[in-house]
C-alpha cells in the first residue's frame, strides 16, 4: 500500500509526462495543423500557459490528502475533469487536456482544504428543486445586468461585439455550447474555489476580508484570458478589454461567495456562450 508522500511523488512523475508528452506537441499541432479560430494564439504563450498549469496541478496535488478523501469527492473530480475534457471532441483546443488535470487536482485539494476550513465555497446551496430554481433565475439576472454594464462601458471589444451581431447575428453550434461550458466549469473549480481556499489556508484559516476576497479571485483570472496579447503587445494594449474581464471576474467571484459556484459557474458559461454564438 503506497503511503500519501509516495501517491503523490507518482502524481508528479505523471504530470511531468503529460505535460512533456501533451502541452508541447499539442500546442504546435493546434497551431500549424487544425484550422481553428482560436490559433491565433502564439506558441510560447501556449507553452507557458502548459508549465503554469502543470505548477498549479502539482501545488494542488501537494495539498490534497488523498487518504481522507470519499469516493464522491473522485466521482466529482473526474466529472469536471471529463467535462473540461469535451472541446476535444470538436478540434476547440488541446490545450484542454493540461486544464482537465488542474480541474481534477484542484477540486480535490479544496475539498481537502474545505475540510481543515470552517468558511466554504459550496457547490450547491441546497440540491432542493426550489433552490437549484432559483439558482438558474439568478444566474440569467445577474448575466443580463452584466451585459447591460458592459455596454454602457463601451470599448473597442464591445464595438467588435456590436458590429459582429449586426452581421452575422446568433450563430449556435455544438462547438459554441460545448467550449463554453468546458471552460466556464473548469476556470470556475480553479480560478475560484481551488483559489478561495488557497487563500484562506495562506491566511491561516482566518477569514479574508469580503471585497479582498473578490479582488484575489479576479485578478489571476483576468491575466489569465489575455496572457498571450498582454506578452505580444504590453499590458497597455489589453487594459480595455482587460477590465472587462476582470470585472466579469468580480462578478463571478461575488455570486460565488455570495450564493455557490453553481451560480459562477451558470453566469461563467452564460457569458461565454453569448460571445462564442456572436464572434465564432
Amino acid at each position: 500500500m503506497y503511503s500519501n508522500v509516495k501517491v503523490k511523488l507518482l502524481f508528479i512523475m505523471i504530470l511531468f509526462v503529460i505535460w512533456n508528452m501533451v502541452t508541447s506537441p499539442f500546442a504546435f499541432y493546434n497551431l500549424t495543423i487544425i484550422p481553428i479560430v482560436r490559433s491565433h494564439r502564439m506558441f510560447y504563450t501556449v507553452y507557458s500557459s502548459g508549465i503554469v498549469l502543470s505548477i498549479l496541478s502539482i501545488i494542488a496535488m501537494c495539498m490534497t490528502d488523498f487518504e481522507k478523501l470519499k469516493k464522491k469527492d473522485y466521482y466529482i473530480a473526474i466529472f469536471f475533469a471529463l467535462v473540461t475534457l469535451f472541446p476535444i471532441l470538436v478540434n476547440a483546443s488541446s490545450a484542454s487536456i493540461p486544464f482537465a488535470v488542474i480541474t481534477f487536482f484542484g477540486y480535490l485539494a479544496s475539498v481537502t482544504l474545505a475540510n481543515e476550513s470552517t468558511y466554504k465555497m459550496p457547490i450547491f446551496t441546497s440540491t432542493k428543486f426550489r433552490d437549484i430554481a432559483f439558482d438558474i433565475g439568478l444566474s440569467i439576472a445577474v448575466t443580463i445586468g452584466y451585459f447591460i454594464f458592459m455596454f454602457i462601458l463601451g470599448g473597442d471589444f464591445v464595438d467588435i461585439l456590436l458590429k459582429t451581431f449586426q452581421t452575422t447575428g446568433v450563430q449556435t453550434t455544438v462547438s459554441n455550447i460545448i467550449w463554453p461550458l468546458a471552460t466556464s466549469m473548469s476556470e470556475e473549480v480553479v480560478f475560484r474555489m481551488f483559489l478561495f481556499y488557497v487563500v484562506i489556508k495562506l491566511n491561516k484559516n482566518e477569514k479574508v476580508p469580503f471585497i479582498t476576497m473578490v479582488l484575489i479571485l479576479s485578478i489571476p483570472f483576468a491575466l489569465w484570458h489575455r496572457i498571450d496579447q498582454m506578452f505580444h503587445s504590453g499590458i497597455i494594449y489589453i487594459m480595455n478589454e482587460g477590465i472587462i474581464i476582470y470585472l466579469g471576474g468580480i462578478i463571478f467571484s461575488v455570486v460565488a461567495l455570495k450564493r455557490n459556484l453553481f451560480v459562477a459557474i451558470l453566469v461563467h458559461f452564460l457569458n461565454n456562450f453569448i460571445i462564442e454564438s456572436i464572434l465564432f
